[in-house]
Protein backbone atom coordinates (compact mmCIF):
# COMPACT_ATOMS: atom_id res chain seq x y z
CA UNK A 1 0.00 0.00 0.00
CA UNK A 2 1.37 3.48 -0.86
CA UNK A 3 1.19 6.22 1.72
CA UNK A 4 -1.19 8.44 -0.71
CA UNK A 5 -2.93 5.72 -0.81
CA UNK A 6 -4.25 6.41 2.70
CA UNK A 7 -4.58 10.26 2.29
CA UNK A 8 -8.15 11.52 3.30
CA UNK A 9 -9.82 15.22 1.94
CA UNK A 10 -9.89 17.69 4.88
CA UNK A 11 -11.25 20.70 4.87
CA UNK A 12 -13.41 23.68 6.61
CA UNK A 13 -16.68 24.33 5.83
CA UNK A 14 -17.91 27.76 6.74
CA UNK A 15 -21.11 28.15 9.70
CA UNK A 16 -23.53 29.48 8.05
CA UNK A 17 -26.52 31.33 9.59
CA UNK A 18 -28.51 27.98 8.72
CA UNK A 19 -30.78 26.10 11.17
CA UNK A 20 -28.80 22.90 9.94
CA UNK A 21 -25.19 24.17 11.19
CA UNK A 22 -27.39 25.07 14.69
CA UNK A 23 -29.02 21.78 15.18
CA UNK A 24 -25.92 20.40 14.41
CA UNK A 25 -23.94 21.97 17.11
CA UNK A 26 -26.76 21.28 19.31
CA UNK A 27 -26.80 17.69 19.16
CA UNK A 28 -22.61 17.87 19.16
CA UNK A 29 -22.70 19.70 22.54
CA UNK A 30 -25.36 17.62 23.81
CA UNK A 31 -22.97 14.98 24.03
CA UNK A 32 -21.03 14.66 27.59
CA UNK A 33 -17.89 14.58 26.37
CA UNK A 34 -17.84 17.89 23.98
CA UNK A 35 -19.76 20.36 26.71
CA UNK A 36 -17.85 19.22 29.82
CA UNK A 37 -14.60 20.47 28.13
CA UNK A 38 -16.83 23.11 26.04
CA UNK A 39 -19.68 24.61 28.14
CA UNK A 40 -19.42 22.37 31.71
CA UNK A 41 -23.08 22.00 31.08
CA UNK A 42 -25.67 21.34 28.38
CA UNK A 43 -26.87 24.09 26.53
CA UNK A 44 -30.25 24.64 25.31
CA UNK A 45 -31.34 24.55 21.15
CA UNK A 46 -31.77 28.03 22.08
CA UNK A 47 -29.24 28.93 24.15
CA UNK A 48 -26.74 27.29 20.84
CA UNK A 49 -28.57 28.95 18.62
CA UNK A 50 -28.13 32.56 20.32
CA UNK A 51 -24.14 31.71 21.36
CA UNK A 52 -23.87 30.99 17.63
CA UNK A 53 -25.74 33.79 16.07
CA UNK A 54 -24.58 36.11 18.17
CA UNK A 55 -20.58 35.22 17.08
CA UNK A 56 -21.60 35.62 13.63
CA UNK A 57 -23.32 39.22 14.02
CA UNK A 58 -20.42 40.27 15.66
CA UNK A 59 -17.69 39.29 13.14
CA UNK A 60 -15.33 39.09 15.53
CA UNK A 61 -14.41 35.39 14.35
CA UNK A 62 -14.94 32.93 11.69
CA UNK A 63 -16.75 29.92 12.32
CA UNK A 64 -15.97 26.62 10.70
CA UNK A 65 -16.68 22.84 10.14
CA UNK A 66 -13.92 20.24 10.05
CA UNK A 67 -14.89 17.97 7.29
CA UNK A 68 -12.91 14.89 6.74
CA UNK A 69 -13.98 12.66 3.55
CA UNK A 70 -17.07 15.26 3.11
CA UNK A 71 -18.39 14.52 7.07
CA UNK A 72 -18.35 17.09 9.33
CA UNK A 73 -16.37 15.84 12.42
CA UNK A 74 -15.32 19.09 14.52
CA UNK A 75 -15.52 22.45 14.31
CA UNK A 76 -12.90 25.27 14.93
CA UNK A 77 -13.31 29.47 15.50
CA UNK A 78 -10.61 31.78 13.97
CA UNK A 79 -10.51 34.70 16.45
CA UNK A 80 -9.62 38.02 14.89
CA UNK A 81 -6.51 39.75 16.45
CA UNK A 82 -5.84 43.09 17.39
CA UNK A 83 -3.32 44.45 15.18
CA UNK A 84 -1.79 47.02 17.70
CA UNK A 85 -0.75 43.41 19.68
CA UNK A 86 0.48 41.45 16.93
CA UNK A 87 3.61 43.84 16.12
CA UNK A 88 5.43 42.91 19.13
CA UNK A 89 5.25 39.45 18.33
CA UNK A 90 7.07 40.62 14.86
CA UNK A 91 10.34 40.21 16.37
CA UNK A 92 9.96 36.56 17.18
CA UNK A 93 11.15 33.80 14.54
CA UNK A 94 9.54 31.11 16.50
CA UNK A 95 7.41 30.50 18.80
CA UNK A 96 9.88 29.34 21.13
CA UNK A 97 11.58 32.54 21.27
CA UNK A 98 8.74 34.59 23.00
Amino acid sequence: MKVGDMMSKIDLIEFTDEKDNYELMYKWCGQEFIYEWFEQRKLSYEEIENKYKNKLLANQQQLFFINYNDNKIGFVQIYKYDDKKSKAFIKYDSIYQY
